[in-house]
């Protein structure tokens, strides 16, 4: 069953108006992926990495400083239809693009608290991966040597013959 994509937000207004840009020493490589291609942009003063999908790419390849958000999504919706991302997407994107300094914006002080409940979210999700000690992984042994030593002598339990036996 397909997932449902809604086109608008109600959001929409409070980045509407904004002339993000990419940030100048941002750099992107294309990439194959499962038979898919992706664009990945990355920042090599922070380390940070984002990997989108063609329509998505477009539309932050779009965003130059000169175009607001709204006339490079209406572009994007116009030349990938129904694979454009959507409103809800859109911003969703900025966000992470912004709070993964990807992307340089002047944000408005009501938009600034989509993308406060974004790095919230995204804190919790580290903190979790960090305070997640109800699974220690401890090495103890390899069994492989040890299994590998008695395959000559019980092995033949394990085909079909040895079963009958």
């Amino acid at each position: 069953m397909a997932k449902k994509r809604t086109t608008f937000s109600e959001h929409w207004y409070r980045v509407a108006d904004m002339r993000p840009r990419l940030l100048p020493a941002v750099q992107t490589t294309k990439q194959f992926y499962r038979g898919r291609e992706w664009h990945v942009v990355r920042s090599p003063m922070n380390q940070e990495f984002f990997r989108m999908d063609a329509a998505a790419y477009n539309f932050v390849a779009l965003l130059t400083g000169t175009r607001t958000v709204a006339e490079a999504w209406k572009i994007v919706t116009e030349r990938f239809g129904d694979a454009a991302p959507t409103q809800g997407e859109a911003i969703q994107l900025i966000g992470q693009m912004y709070t993964s300094n990807l992307l340089q914006a002047e944000i408005p002080p009501d938009s600034e608290s989509i993308f406060q409940r974004y790095r919230k979210r995204r804190k919790r999700e580290v903190q979790n991966t960090l305070m997640s000690f109800l699974f220690p992984r401890f090495k103890l042994f390899d069994p492989n040597r040890l299994l590998d030593r008695w395959v000559p002598l019980v092995g033949w339990l394990f085909i079909w013959k040895g079963f009958v036996a």
